[in-house]
């Protein structure tokens, strides 16, 4: 066992007659004369190691909880295997296994907590121990006119330090709109019946309206002590078709447009505040577009049984036109939180898009 002598000071304010006491459980650094000050004894047992995996029940009341939990544990083995019933853990050393989930959440999966049990004995008052002998306490007494008064100890005074900010990786979800302006296809449309127009070009190249699903992952490149990041993660777009013309005056029409993308991009999240933050955006992409092309009616004269010139219709249907592209990305994205809001530009040989999203960060 260890025996420590604690002083512990408690202040009483002298009142009037007429006033009102109130006890809270906080304490409060107050200017006064007179005083009672207790100490007492420390009781320390041997050191206790206990490891613990944490209910639902526990974690969901925060990571402080799960503490108070494995040191109720620890009290709980040190009165099983060693007899000594301590009421709280001094020199508390932890180790937490945590686990990060699909969502970037993290969950405690298990705590190992290495103390010592220690209760407080023997409460009695400050003048009858030897801290009441004056040649220990060193009292410092200043003549100021007639009286005598203790002077305040020159206590240093501790500036406090500015707390480090660190940078954690994030993983961003978000939805929003993207439009696609097309500017031409290079390969040529082939027929399912084997035939093929010229290369394809769009007649009109306004935006054309979609959507995106984006899931993306920071990753801190200075381990925490620079907001620069590698962001990568995958895009799912979708456009609706629109009207194109072939070289050969063949009416095609678009019918639709998927895009899987996989962009890789460097980002500085700047700090506009303790919950809002800016972020640039540039690097590049590299996707796989599939176009899908409506069928299309025309008409031809050709020569009947009998001779006779006929004007015929009939309807042509066309394969789909896959690509393999490369292209850059940029843009900006705000935090406001875990909300999160941005607008990215996509550009390559094909053609551009626009997209503005919104969804969570974690």
């Amino acid at each position: 066992m260890k025996r420590v002598n604690i002083s512990l000071a408690v202040g009483v304010l002298l009142l009037s007659s007429c006033a009102t006491l109130e006890r809270t459980a906080t304490t409060a650094d107050v200017s006064f004369d007179g005083y009672n000050a207790t100490v007492a004894d420390l009781e320390v047992g041997e050191r206790v190691q206990v490891s613990r995996v944490p209910s639902k029940a526990v974690r969901r009341a925060g990571d402080a909880n799960v503490r108070r939990d494995a040191e109720a544990a620890l009290l709980e083995a040190s009165r099983q295997t060693t007899g000594f019933a301590g009421e709280f853990v001094i020199e508390p050393r932890y180790t937490i296994q945590k686990r990060r989930g699909l969502f970037g959440g993290t969950k405690i999966t298990n705590v190992t907590l290495s103390g010592r049990p220690a209760y407080f004995t023997n409460f009695r008052s400050l003048h009858d121990s030897v801290w009441a002998n004056p040649t220990f306490r060193n009292p410092q007494f200043v003549e100021r006119g007639r009286r005598s008064e203790r002077a305040r100890p020159n206590t240093p005074t501790m500036k406090a330090q500015p707390t480090k900010r660190t940078y954690d990786n994030y993983t961003r979800w978000s939805v929003g709109y993207h439009g696609w302006s097309c500017e031409w296809l290079t390969k040529e449309i082939v027929t399912k019946e084997g035939a093929s127009l010229d290369s394809y070009e769009v007649e009109n190249d306004a935006a054309h309206d979609g959507f995106i699903i984006s899931v993306a992952r920071g990753m801190n490149l200075t381990s925490g002590r620079r907001p620069f990041y590698l962001e990568t993660g995958f895009d799912f777009i979708y456009n609706e078709g629109y009207r194109g013309v072939s070289y050969d005056s063949d009416l095609v029409n678009i019918k639709n447009r998927f895009a899987f993308q996989i962009p890789v991009s460097l980002t500085w999240r700047f700090h506009l505040g303790k919950k809002v933050k800016i972020s640039p955006i540039a690097g590049a992409f590299i996707s796989y577009e599939t176009y899908s092309f409506e069928p299309c009616e025309y008409s031809y004269y050709d020569y009947d049984n009998y001779g006779r010139r006929q004007l015929y219709t009939s309807t042509r249907e066309y394969e789909n036109q896959n690509y393999l592209q490369i292209g850059f990305n940029g843009g900006i994205s705000f935090e406001f939180g875990k909300f999160n809001v941005g607008s990215i530009v996509h550009v390559n040989e094909l053609g551009q898009g626009l997209a503005f999203r919104v969804g969570l960060t974690f």
